[in-house]
């Protein structure tokens, strides 16, 4: 999910089907549990849904929709001891091309609340077990001569219904998520003996199976198999059938659970460990929210996002599963940000934060209150660093000049030195009045101490942001005959209001306000400084208000993460939060199966 809001933002994610380079963010960079996704058990309903389709699409189905499957082609040939019991055989007999159906409906998907290690437990209970084919094969002996004999495998519980089947069975399994040394993704099964609550069995014979026609007897190549006809079974092997059918039915599904983690899982992760890190164009994001902006927008070195699990990172949690993520961003240092600290900066590591908090069952949205099935929780340190980053790469270094001004405020705006002399006296006697006036904002992405956040709910599944761009630097410049002479310099401290807020598929970003905190002006000998004060909301307001007064359109649409797992489900932003102590920025999210079905 994390990945999915970082390197899935409109630009497709990042493959992970081969092995992704080596991360080049620093481990100091790292905020131990900066970061974590929860997945409620509603949510692990919906894509339990879809698992009796996907043991489709990998066994093949029955006529009623069961599950088949091939044992043979998993297991081979399984032994089976009748004892003399069938009256037939001798000794060792063998169960070959045994094809098995398994009632999926049955068939369900529980986070073992408490569990860490977090498991995930597949049960089924009452199920159906039939048989679709199978053959039972072993020596014999007829008037003394020794021989092979063979009977088809049949279901012996309501036979002729809809309900016929072999056995009525209940089993568990779970699936344990851990991470291994290597940080790549450890998945143990464990398989509890699984319960037969009923079992009959019946024989059917066919003289074309080979060990019916060795013609040992010539006036009688099917005398040995003629037993079958009979259709009932000794109680010797009748026991050793029901011996064979738990174990073997254990052993099918430790292997079909792996087969289903390969095919949805482990073919998106290679065996290569979790830690990508992906590229964050913001300046190519803004600007395509809102063209106007890129004439604003500094360089914008693209940020660089690394998320890993930690160890011990799956555990479940008050009915969810929690994950719990290393992570970071980081950029590189463009020379327009001033004081941007060295790339592995400690400070952030060492903020303040709570655990990850639990996540409300539903939220409201426009549509009504809406059920809660994954959430990202992004913690403040994290929030944070991304801040710090974003101003060391230069995104916020503006420099807007007149004409800047007039396209973004649509021709309604026209500065010039003309203008600006009536707040800074005296400029007109510098330059030519109709001269072109630059505004520059040069933020300070110094590092310590960091830039802190704050975060505010708002009533709509909205959250409020604040922050402080501390000791920004700010110019005032006037076109001098083809250079730009500095009238003023200034540092400002800036206190923003950001509005998060879900709307269609999409997290919009707004500007609030920008308020002036403090203003030193450092140099302004060219120009009488009295009116500075005066001017000062109006430079903040030009600088940073028009840079983000506009919405912001951040695409965060997860479908594309979810077609990698091969699930027709579809994701939805439902709103975003604060948690915890107001220290956890969440994202709720809703799964639909494709078509809108909830």
């Amino acid at each position: 999910m994390a990945l999915a809001l970082t390197g899935c933002g409109g630009k497709g994610c990042v493959e992970l089907t081969t092995a992704p380079p080596k991360p080049t963010v620093p481990d100091a960079l790292l905020l131990n549990s900066g970061a974590a996704a929860r997945v409620t058990q509603h949510g692990f309903d919906v894509v339990a849904a879809q698992i009796v389709d996907l043991l489709g699409l990998l066994f093949g189905k029955t006529a009623s929709g069961a599950a088949k499957i091939d044992v043979g082609s998993l297991l081979g040939p399984v032994e089976l001891s009748v004892g003399g019991g069938l009256g037939l055989f001798e000794g060792k007999a063998s169960v070959r091309d045994l094809v098995l159906s398994l009632d999926m409906d049955a068939l369900t998907i529980q986070l073992v609340d408490g569990s860490s290690p977090a498991r995930l437990r597949l049960g089924f209970d009452h199920a159906h077990l039939g048989v679709v084919s199978g053959v039972v094969a072993g020596g014999s002996k007829v008037l003394g001569i020794g021989t092979d004999a063979a009977c088809h495998l049949l279901n012996g519980l309501d036979v002729g219904k809809s309900t016929e089947r072999v056995a009525t069975v209940s089993a568990t399994v779970d699936v344990v998520l851990g991470i291994d040394a290597k940080g790549g993704l450890d998945l143990d099964i464990e398989v509890a003996d699984p319960v037969l609550h009923a079992v009959g069995f019946r024989l059917g014979m066919d003289c074309k199976l080979p060990e019916c026609t060795d013609k040992v007897l010539a006036e009688d190549p099917c005398l040995e198999c003629n037993l079958c006809a009979a259709g009932e079974l000794g109680s010797a092997a009748i026991s050793g059938l029901t011996n064979l059918l738990g174990p073997l039915l254990g052993d099918l599904l430790e292997v079909a659970t792996g087969l289903l983690l390969d095919a949805v899982i482990l073919p998106g992760l290679n065996g290569q460990p979790i830690d990508v890190e992906v590229p964050i164009d913001l300046r190519a994001t803004l600007a395509a929210s809102n063209a106007a902006l890129l004439a604003l927008l500094g360089p914008g070195e693209p940020l660089r996002a690394r998320v890993r699990p930690r160890k011990g990172a799956f555990s479940v949690q008050a009915g969810a599963l929690l994950v719990r993520l290393d992570a970071a961003v980081l950029a590189s240092a463009h020379p327009c940000a001033r004081d941007p600290g060295p790339d592995a900066a400690p400070g952030f590591a060492t903020l303040p934060l709570s655990p990850p908090p639990a996540l409300p069952a539903t939220i409201a949205t426009a549509a009504g209150q809406e059920t809660v099935d994954l959430g990202l929780l992004l913690g403040t340190p994290l929030i944070e660093q991304a801040v710090w980053a974003a101003l060391r790469s230069g995104l916020l270094c503006v420099r807007v000049d007149s004409a800047g001004l007039y396209g973004l405020s649509g021709g309604s705006l026209i500065l010039s030195a003309a203008a600006l002399d009536l707040v800074v006296p005296g400029l007109r006697r510098v330059v030519s009045p109709d001269a072109a006036i630059r505004v520059v904002l040069s933020p300070s992405a110094a590092p310590a101490p960091p830039t802190r956040v704050g975060l505010e709910s708002l009533p709509g599944g909205a959250l409020r942001l604040r922050l402080r761009m501390a000791d920004a630097g700010v110019l005032i410049e006037a076109d001098a005959r083809w250079r730009w002479l500095t009238l003023v310099e200034a540092r400002a401290d800036l206190d923003v209001s950001i509005e998060l807020r879900v709307v269609g598929n999409s997290l919009s970003l707004r500007v609030e306000h920008v308020d002036l905190a403090e203003l030193d002006i450092e140099d302004a000998a060219l120009v009488d400084a009295a009116g500075l004060p005066a001017l000062a909301p109006a430079l903040v307001d030009l600088a940073v208000g028009l840079l983000l007064a506009e919405p912001i359109d951040l695409d965060i649409d997860l479908a594309t993460l979810l077609d990698g797992l091969g699930l027709p489900l579809v994701a939805r932003p439902l709103g975003v939060g604060a948690l915890g102590a107001d220290d956890w920025l969440w994202v709720a999210v809703g799964l639909d199966l494709v078509g809108g079905t909830k």
